[in-house]
């Protein structure tokens, strides 16, 4: 090398505070949007407060699931009384050693297993260009990887804290913890270091492929194992484990860091701690020597012709052509079966993984006690293959254009709309999630009990499930994931994936409501979603080869959702806040709470929408307003004869007295003369901006009149009472075509007061007739 060397700090520090900021790049930490380089709109990033949330929810889980482990783990061992020279007991120390080490093994494994070990270390290439000795960058990166390293801190630092706090040192814990995590973290990153490096530089890429399925597969294993003291049943998994293990285990560095936390006084903490600390600086010079002598010939192994070059004698003939004259499938879909089957770390992933996490979360959980009980409950059932069914599409669809990698732009030379060879996808990969649930149904109907109509629901609703959250997958892959990233860790963005597990929670929980018009409310809700992602995914597919535009913001159905959402939070919290002492609402608060909840959502839409220049904003008055007024009032008055005749039929029924007898059982609070400016004037300006001219004006951009307003009426219907679901529909399609004719929000608002204002009015007549 020409010229001075770095200093060994100057370098570690360098390595360190690039990982460091590629993560929290990874994570979208930094700031809200890319600079913008010219006139077109940069893209968007994830934002701060969603990441710091994810991470937040993540942190606490691992917290959580560290406290479980530990106290379960001393409740289960026998005799967990502090010994003489441990706080922990003899006992107690066997089992914390072996899952400290199986903890730690787990994070070597998980940190080898998220790398792309068939493509070359680029990192590890460029460094040797660094004006530094060969050591230096060596111990270098061990530093980085021990202070980045993602999994590990999650999973060891919570751990060890707890552990603190269980010896004693209370709110000094938390440091403490982390203190004691670093000498296990150095070790972990020697030994992924000394992995992921071996393997690179002496099997071929066909095979390093195949080996990170298994790496895959083992690090899942190992994973739940470690996490299994803290479900139901799991520490009868782990114990037999901690009885076999030697008592040498104790004498690991994972037992010396137990041991120097649970010691009874000073100078015995000091002791174990020296140890550890010798213990660690001996392995990691090991390491190091291995590593010196793995890189003694370089860096990188063959080059890519060679190592693509064929075996002598290997070459194959080219096929004939077939004489098939039919195939399965589209050309796309059987690209992408051709793929899966050649990739078996894919297939494992997709396949494999899947049932391995939801069994194993079944196991733990205490769910699987005898192969006779799964099949007594159809819920359980269902929740468990619609859950294998969406861990496949996380792992497939949701990654769709991941797997184009640099091959992305081939896409756009289709002779096909890129949003078409994506609709492809979709099918094929709903199509493959659908076995799972067809599998277990089938046991189902052959082991359980005589199928019934909630049965034949759920089935039903799982199929459906399925196919939508399939699209939903892929709708949030495209604007979840950056293919054309170097780094591969960057092409799926955590956050999306989080974000794509809490929705499939929530249809989950469709699947065990206990009345039917709350599941409906869920499958509607599921469907109007995947319509909104899908939407917004096409806006932004002209611009995935570009590194820094992204489309105009336009009114979408998403925001409409966002807007629902946020309004019905408010008036939830804002309603609790109004409450004194318990007391159920009455009629001012509630009005009051819906008012000021429809306004702070209003106004913050509105600003969202002016700060992001959206193009085509909802506007309530403007020109053609007194056409649109007698729109409002044509649709308005065919709404209104809709309820009436609505409400004399189920009048005859005496479903009315019944409901009303079923509210006051519930003790709900009647709202009396409050409940007409409610319905007159507050409902209509809130909800109409919301439903017909977020909801109902973003489908209206990609679909035609009556599927628009079908599903705006849809969705409109589901938030209110079962027993209005059918007339409310009617209203939302009257007002969604005096919208549409109009383009004026006033003609819906005109259409929601005179059907509401009618409503109240026989009501009100019919109640003093009955006085």
């Amino acid at each position: 090398m020409n010229g001075p060397l770095l200093p060994a700090w100057q370098v570690a520090w360098l390595l360190t505070r690039l990982r460091l900021r590629r993560m929290l790049n990874l994570l979208g930490a930094f700031g809200s949007r890319n600079k913008n380089r010219g006139g077109t709109r940069p893209k968007k990033r994830v934002s701060l407060l969603l990441t710091g949330v994810v991470v937040l929810a993540m942190a606490t889980t691992c917290v959580n699931l560290a406290d479980q482990a530990v106290t379960q783990l001393a409740r289960l061992v026998a005799g967990p009384e502090a010994g003489a020279d441990n706080v922990f007991g003899s006992a107690l120390l066997q089992v914390l050693s072996v899952e400290m080490t199986l903890l730690t093994l787990a994070g070597v494994l998980m940190a080898v297993g998220s790398r792309e070990l068939s493509q070359a270390d680029w990192d590890l290439e460029w460094l040797v260009t660094l004006p530094a000795e060969t050591g230096t960058l060596l111990w270098s990166r061990i530093a980085e990887r021990t202070v980045a390293n993602a999994f590990g801190v999650l999973a060891l630092w919570p751990t060890c804290s707890v552990l603190a706090w269980q010896a004693g040192f209370r709110f000094g814990a938390v440091p403490l913890g982390l203190l004691a995590t670093m000498p296990l973290l150095a070790l972990t990153a020697m030994a992924r270091t000394l992995i992921d490096t071996g393997l690179r530089l002496h099997l071929a890429p066909s095979r390093l492929r195949n080996l990170k399925a298994a790496i895959s597969v083992s690090s899942l294993l190992v994973f739940y194992l470690t996490i299994s003291p803290g479900m139901p049943v799991g520490g009868q998994f782990l114990l037999p484990i901690a009885q076999l293990a030697p008592e040498w285990i104790r004498w690991t560095p994972p037992g010396l860091m137990l041991q120097a936390l649970g010691a009874s006084s000073a100078a015995g903490a000091a002791i174990h701690a020296a140890l550890l600390l010798a213990e660690v600086a001996l392995l990691l010079a090991a390491g190091m020597r291995a590593l010196r002598a793995l890189l003694a010939q370089g860096v990188a192994a063959a080059g890519a012709r060679e190592s693509g070059r064929a075996r002598a004698g290997a070459a194959r003939k080219p096929a004939a052509p077939s004489a098939r004259r039919w195939s399965l499938g589209s050309p796309v879909q059987r690209r992408e079966l051709t793929l899966l089957a050649r990739d078996r770390n894919f297939l494992v992933q997709t396949t494999v993984m899947p049932v391995l996490i939801v069994g194993m979360q079944w196991v733990l959980t205490g769910r699987i006690e005898a192969f006779a009980q799964v099949w007594s409950n159809p819920p359980t059932v269902a929740a468990g293959v619609f859950g294998v069914a969406t861990y496949a599409l996380m792992l497939s669809a949701f990654q769709t254009l991941t797997a184009e990698g640099g091959a992305l732009w081939l896409l756009y030379t289709f002779p096909h709309s890129i949003e078409a060879v994506l609709r492809d996808k979709a099918r094929l990969w709903s199509v493959l999630a659908l076995a799972y649930p067809a599998i277990g149904f089938t046991c189902l109907l052959a082991f359980g009990p005589p199928p019934d109509l909630a049965t034949l629901g759920l089935i039903g609703m799982v199929g459906l499930g399925v196919p939508i959250y399939s699209a939903i997958a892929v709708a949030l892959g495209v604007f979840g994931c950056d293919p054309l990233a170097t780094d591969t860790r960057q092409h799926v963005r955590p956050t999306y994936l989080y974000l794509y597990m809490l929705l499939s929670g929530l249809y989950v929980y469709a699947l065990f409501a206990p009345r039917w018009w709350q599941s409906l409310v869920f499958m509607v809700l599921s469907v109007l979603l995947a319509l909104a992602l899908w939407q917004k995914a096409r806006d932004q597919l002209p611009y995935l080869l570009d590194p820094v535009a992204s489309p105009p913001a336009r009114v979408s159905t998403a925001d409409g959702l966002i807007a629902a959402m946020l309004f019905f939070v408010l008036q939830t919290v804002i309603g609790a806040l109004l409450q004194w002492q318990g007391q159920p609402l009455h009629g001012p608060q509630i009005v009051l709470a819906f008012a000021v909840a429809g306004a702070l959502t209003y106004g913050s839409v509105r600003f969202t929408q002016w700060r992001a220049r959206t193009r085509e904003v909802p506007a309530v008055l403007g020109a053609g307003w007194r056409q649109a007024l007698v729109t409002g009032a044509a649709f308005g008055a065919a709404a209104a004869a809709l309820g009436i005749a609505y409400l004399q039929a189920v009048h005859g029924l005496g479903l009315i007295e019944e409901a009303s007898e079923q509210a006051r059982e519930a003790g709900a609070t009647p709202l009396g003369v409050w409940l007409l400016p409610l319905g007159v004037l507050a409902a209509p300006l809130f909800e109409e901006f919301i439903f017909r001219g977020l909801v109902f004006g973003g489908l209206r951009r990609s679909m035609r009149l009556l599927p628009s307003a079908v599903a705006s009426a849809a969705v409109f219907a589901i938030v209110h009472p079962p027993l209005s679901m059918l007339p409310v529909f009617a209203l939302g399609l009257c007002a969604a075509w005096a919208y549409d004719r109009s383009r004026l929000l006033i003609a819906p608002m005109i259409v929601h007061a005179i059907y509401n204002a009618t409503v109240l009015g026989w009501q009100g007549w019919v109640l003093a007739t009955a006085g």
